[in-house]
């Protein structure tokens, strides 16, 4: 039965391609997170997406990087390869952008690469822990303990960016 819906959604996702090359980058949740993800998973998997998308936009907008209007196709996984709960986010990122007058401006490394990995890191770490304490203070999730946020802090959030092994089908494939 789902087989069907995965390839529907294969086919929405290869239309919407652009005949430019894409970047495979993934965004994972510390297990730090892992219980508030069992018991609060809309709130937080909702988080994972605005986090990376804010960080890629923003970064995609400033000049030192791209310096124009990014897209973005990004798949939720919650479990890791040996069954047990690790939540990331896939995204397939073009490598490059639409300028202010709409045309088309290449990635500055001519689609090796977007982004420094640390300043994605970063830029995702910081904005996902802002957004996790905007949750809590809009009780949208429980109190937590100081000891989970400094727990955050203590260990490097772990993006991963390259260009998508094979042609960006394969990507769509292994994601769907």
């Amino acid at each position: 039965c789902k087989n069907r819906a995965r390839e529907a959604w294969l086919e929405a996702r290869t239309a919407e391609l652009l005949a430019v090359p894409y970047l495979h980058l993934v965004f994972t949740l510390p297990s730090a997170l892992n219980e508030l993800c069992l018991h609060h998973p809309k709130v937080m998997y909702g988080l994972l997406f605005e986090a990376t998308w804010y960080t890629v936009n923003k970064l995609g907008q400033d000049e030192r990087w791209l310096g124009a209007k990014m897209g973005m196709i990004a798949i939720l996984h919650t479990w890791g390869s040996i069954l047990s709960l690790h939540p990331h986010l896939h995204c397939l990122v073009p490598a490059g952008g639409l300028d202010e007058k709409g045309n088309w401006k290449h990635s500055k490394s001519k689609g090796k690469y977007l982004f420094n990995c640390s300043v994605i890191g970063n830029g995702f770490w910081s904005r996902y822990v802002k957004l996790l304490r905007k949750a809590i203070q809009k009780e949208q999730l429980p109190i937590v303990e100081d000891a989970l946020f400094k727990s955050l802090f203590e260990k490097e959030w772990i993006t991963y960016a390259k260009r998508p092994f094979g042609h960006t089908d394969q990507v769509l494939n292994y994601l769907g």
